[in-house]
C-alpha cells in the first residue's frame, strides 16, 4: 500500500511537470497588418503625382516632380519594391526617390515601358529592349512600330510590327523570348488576315497573346503561337478600340471598348472579364463615374483594379476602383485633375 502511494505521488508530479503554465497576462500575437495598396496617379498634363490608398479610400499623398515642367506629359512606373518612381518625359527618364521625393538620377530615354518586375524596359523611338538598371541593350531588331507589352513573369514580350503584303504595309503580331533570346515574327495569315493594333498582352505559360484587332472585325482575340491560330473572344461595334490587361496571377483577362462618339461610336459601358486559360466569359462589370475606360491597372495580388476614363472631352477627373476578385465596383474617387498614367508596385497594366 505504501509503495502504491509513492508511485501515485510520482505520477502526479510528472503530470504537473508536463503541464505548460499559461500566464494570463500574455496576449496572442496579432496577425501582421495587410500591406496597403497604393496607386500613383499622374495628371494628363502636369508634374504633380497623387497617391491613392485603397484601404483609406482616399488620396493620401501628393508631390511635385521638380525636374518636370508643369506643361509636360509624364509616364510613370513604380520601380520594384515601392522605393523608386520612374518618370519619363521630354527625352529622358527621371528616377524619383519615393521617400524623399527627389530626383536621384536620369537616363536618356523617354518612351519607356517597364516589365512588371522592372528588370527590363522597352523604348520606342528608337526601338530597343533594355535591361535595368544597367541600361544594357538586349535587342533593337524586333521591328516594333509602337510600344511593347511584357508578360507578368518577364519571360516574353509581344509587339506589333509591319511587313509588306501585296505592296502595302500590314501590321502583324510578334513575340520576343527574353529568356530564349529569339524572335518569332508570324501570325500575319491564319486563313484570314489578322490586323493587330498596338495593344496586346502575352501569357508565356499558355503560349498565347491577347490582342486587339481591327480586321476582319473590331474586337479582342487570343493569338495562339503554339498552334498558329487566332480565336475571337468578343466583337464590338465599328470603330471600337480595345486594350486588354491580364492580372498578375494570369487568371483573368480584362478589357473594355472605347472610341469617338462624334463618329457615332456607342460604348458598351462594361469591363469584360474572360478566363485566360479557357477563354470563357466570366463576368461583365458596369463601371461607374466615367463614360469609357481605356486604361486599367491591377494590383500585385490581383485583388484590385483601377480604371481610368478615356477623356474624350477632358471633363472627367475621377477613377473607378473595382474588386478584381468579386467583379464589382468598390467606389469612385476624384483625383482633382484629369488622370493620366497610373502605376502601382509590381502591378500589371495596359499601355504606358
Amino acid at each position: 500500500m505504501k509503495i502504491n502511494k509513492i508511485l501515485l505521488i510520482g505520477l502526479l508530479l510528472g503530470l504537473l511537470a508536463s503541464i505548460t503554465v499559461i500566464n494570463c497576462d500574455d496576449k496572442p500575437t496579432p496577425p501582421p497588418e495587410p500591406e496597403e495598396h497604393l496607386f500613383y496617379i499622374a495628371p494628363a498634363i502636369g508634374n504633380m503625382v497623387k497617391v491613392f490608398s485603397v484601404e483609406q479610400a482616399a488620396m493620401v499623398d501628393s508631390f511635385v516632380v521638380d525636374s518636370v515642367d508643369e506643361t509636360w506629359q509624364m509616364r510613370i512606373h513604380v520601380i520594384g519594391d515601392d522605393s523608386l518612381l520612374a518618370v519619363s518625359t521630354a527625352g529622358k527618364t527621371f528616377l524619383v526617390d519615393l521617400e524623399t521625393k527627389g530626383v536621384i538620377s536620369t537616363f536618356p530615354r523617354e518612351s519607356v515601358v517597364f516589365s512588371r518586375d522592372s528588370r527590363y524596359y522597352f523604348n520606342y523611338n528608337p526601338t530597343g529592349l533594355w535591361s535595368n538598371p544597367d541600361h544594357t541593350l538586349i535587342t533593337d531588331e524586333t521591328g516594333a512600330i509602337f510600344w511593347a507589352s511584357f508578360c507578368n513573369q518577364t519571360e516574353t514580350m509581344s509587339y506589333v510590327y509591319t511587313e509588306p503584303v501585296d505592296d502595302e504595309n500590314w501590321p502583324g503580331l510578334g513575340l520576343y523570348s527574353i529568356t530564349g533570346d529569339s524572335v518569332s515574327n508570324h501570325l500575319k495569315y491564319l486563313g484570314e488576315l489578322l490586323v493587330a493594333t498596338t495593344f496586346s498582352y502575352p501569357i508565356t505559360r499558355l503560349g498565347k497573346v491577347f490582342v486587339s484587332m481591327t480586321y476582319p472585325g473590331y474586337g479582342l482575340v487570343a493569338a495562339d503561337f503554339g498552334s498558329d491560330t487566332v480565336r475571337t473572344l468578343k466583337l464590338f461595334n465599328m470603330w471600337a478600340s480595345i486594350v486588354p490587361v491580364v492580372g498578375p496571377d494570369d487568371k483573368y483577362v480584362f478589357f473594355s471598348d472605347y472610341g469617338l462618339t462624334q463618329i457615332e461610336f456607342a460604348p458598351s459601358e462594361y469591363i469584360f472579364v474572360y478566363d485566360a486559360n479557357s477563354e470563357d466569359s466570366v463576368a461583365s462589370i458596369r463601371y461607374e463615374g466615367i463614360d469609357m475606360v481605356d486604361y486599367m491597372v491591377i494590383s500585385n495580388d490581383s485583388r484590385y483594379l483601377v480604371a481610368r476614363p478615356y477623356n474624350e472631352f477632358d471633363n472627367i477627373t475621377t477613377i473607378c476602383l473595382i474588386d478584381a476578385k468579386n467583379f464589382n465596383v468598390i467606389g469612385v474617387y476624384d483625383c482633382g485633375y484629369l488622370p493620366g498614367v497610373i502605376s502601382s508596385k509590381f502591378a500589371s497594366r495596359n499601355g504606358w
